[in-house]
């Protein structure tokens, strides 16, 4: 029966899925170093002008709170 083929998402290779490969693959520097580049490329704010992201288009759940608070909603007696 063949070994399964593990891809890494960061280095773009596939090799044999042995624990032994796949650690000897996730310690070394090449991988280090991109994975580091990849984390690097959407470090900083959440809003990111250049890909499309602004508040503007958040749906009303991810968006900050105003500035001063929400309203308070009014009471309403159910009884």
């Amino acid at each position: 029966m063949p070994l399964a083929k593990y891809s890494c998402d960061y280095c773009d290779k596939q090799f044999q899925d042995t624990p032994s490969a796949r650690r000897r693959h996730l310690q070394g520097v090449q991988h280090q170093r991109a994975k580091a580049l990849w984390y690097d490329t959407w470090k900083g704010d959440a809003v990111r002008d250049g890909m499309g992201i602004s508040l503007g288009n958040l749906p009303p759940s991810l968006r900050p709170p105003p500035e001063g608070g929400y309203q308070p909603l009014p009471f309403l007696d159910w009884g």
